[in-house]
């Protein structure tokens, strides 16, 4: 009884808003989730692209916004552009051989490489590769399904995003609410 009564007392302060979980109440997932923004504006000579990140890659999305939040993307160039395929940026050496040295896991999920879809560049011989580098699909990729990490989607500037030439640089890459 004494337990019953117990349990019904916790379950009305919390759905009271009485009772707030602490920290070590929440796993890593969800204190990872309630840190991230849910946007980010590219500025580019051609105008604004703005990305939704995804929840399905939290660990991906939250180490991108850390790099945002750093700076780091700002002034970099789109090294690499496949015309109506991709666009690709964050190597700050310009060369596709350059990041942080920090590398990320993986987070393969159910989300398409669809016309806008964001994902993290990786060396194609290790899944765990990826670490500043990141594309965004300017038609439907279904072959990179399940093969890299989608986190983001391109919200609005697609046309932007299509505009971008081989060199041009990211004028400035922020966090939005």
């Amino acid at each position: 009884m004494f337990k019953k009564l117990t349990i019904l007392l916790i379950t009305l302060a919390t759905l009271s808003g009485c009772f707030k979980p602490t920290e070590s109440d929440l796993g890593e997932e969800v204190l990872i989730k309630q840190s991230m923004s849910s946007k980010a504006r590219i500025k580019t000579v051609y105008g604004d692209i703005i990305l939704r990140f995804s929840k399905e890659a939290p660990s991906t999305a939250q180490r991108v916004q850390e790099l945002i939040k750093s700076g780091f993307y700002n002034g970099l160039l789109f090294h690499r552009v496949s015309k109506n395929n991709f666009i690709q940026t964050g190597d700050p050496t310009g060369t596709g051989e350059g990041g942080t040295g920090t590398k990320i896991k993986s987070e393969i999920n159910s989300n398409s490489h669809t016309l806008g879809a964001v994902s993290m560049a990786i060396d194609e011989n290790d899944s765990n590769s990826a670490d500043s580098q990141f594309f965004i699909c300017l038609k439907e990729l279904p072959e990179l399904d399940e093969k890299y990490t989608v986190f983001a989607y391109v919200e609005s500037g697609i046309d932007i995003a299509k505009k971008i030439r081989k060199n041009d640089k990211i004028i400035l890459l922020t966090l939005e609410d």
